[in-house]
């Protein structure tokens, strides 16, 4: 049962504020005063990303902070799906026992049993024999197959949204032209209609292909980030988790694959599909390959809005990286 407390507090920021930061001194008060049967021994610093910051608590919790509205939304919905989804799900996911409001700021925030080990890397995967490869293949398979088969209308009613990817990717290439084409031609001039081109070129085969879009919806978890969202035990050379699992979407069943390509590599991606059969792999890498450039050009715009002067110049840096092997259909 989750321990919750809901009362709000009286904010310190004005509304709308992105990428708030959460100390150790926030995370320590906003844990006292929600839960004061806790025994703080310890509390360290473990990851963040744009939305969260994620702290150890006494060597064996892990307390998820949201960092601005959205975020705390999103935990909102994890805190709904994520006790449905443990019964779901063979492989341990987040199961959370604290739920409250950020001290200060009202946001959420949540704490669940850490899952022991370590996200699991492209060269974690490339340094173990083929069997145990073709074992960690199998996992992240079933995953998929049970994340996929919970029944649609079930999964409504649990307020899991359904994405049309005709129209999410219209959206995002409208974003592109918008917002990444004016940065693209003020800081890279001489490259900026090469750039442009391919943009255009890859979005384009993907909405020309009809095939891209004959797929039955299913829920896919949409987010399985490699070493973020996937946890491997050494010792036992096998996956011991998965993070990050509480915000499924209903979609193309297809883009559940495109992180795993993108992160592992199509030779491990050919081990997977020995156990999640497709019925064209020239068309599903494809597919992946498409899915993984949006990516790139979405995370610019992400970046320009944030006026993150260091992740544009990443973001940027991966797109003109990935546009060196775009070959047009």
């Amino acid at each position: 049962m989750i321990q919750e407390k809901l009362e709000s507090k009286e904010k310190s920021y004005e509304p709308g504020d992105y990428r708030l930061g959460v100390s150790l001194e926030l995370a320590r008060k906003s844990i006292s005063e929600n839960f004061p049967n806790i025994s703080l021994k310890s509390i360290d610093y473990f990851s963040e990303g744009l939305g969260n910051v994620v702290f150890l608590v006494n060597g064996e919790y892990i307390f998820k902070f949201a960092r601005h509205e959205k975020a705390s939304k999103r935990l909102e919905q994890e805190l709904n799906l994520l006790p449905k989804l443990v019964e779901r799900i063979s492989l341990p996911i987040p199961n959370p026992e604290y739920a409250g409001r950020q001290a200060d700021n009202g946001l959420r925030f949540f704490g669940y049993k850490k899952i022991e080990g370590i996200g699991l890397t492209k060269e974690s995967i490339n340094g173990l024999d083929e069997e145990t490869q073709m074992k960690l293949a199998k996992q992240l398979a079933e995953l998929l197959k049970q994340i996929s088969s919970i029944d649609l209308d079930e999964a409504r009613q649990w307020g899991i949204e359904e994405v049309d990817p005709r129209t999410f990717y219209a959206r995002q290439l409208k974003e592109a032209r918008e917002i990444v084409y004016p940065i693209l031609e003020a800081q890279y001039p001489e490259e900026a209609e090469e750039l442009k081109t391919y943009i255009e070129g890859f979005f384009r085969d993907y909405f020309n292909n009809a095939d891209n879009f004959d797929f039955k919806p299913a829920v896919v978890h949409g987010d399985l980030e490699g070493r973020l969202a996937i946890i491997f035990d050494p010792e036992k050379r096998e996956i011991s988790g998965i993070v990050d699992a509480g915000n499924p979407e209903i979609n193309d069943p297809d883009f559940d694959l495109w992180r795993l390509y993108a992160h592992y590599g199509w030779d491990f991606m050919v081990k997977l599909l020995k156990f999640l059969p497709h019925d064209s792999l020239e068309r599903l890498r494809g597919k992946l390959d498409f899915f993984w450039r949006a990516q790139t050009v979405h995370r610019a715009v992400r970046a320009i809005l944030l006026k993150d002067e260091e992740s544009i110049e990443i973001s940027l840096k991966q797109m003109k990286d990935k546009a060196k092997d775009y070959e047009p259909a």
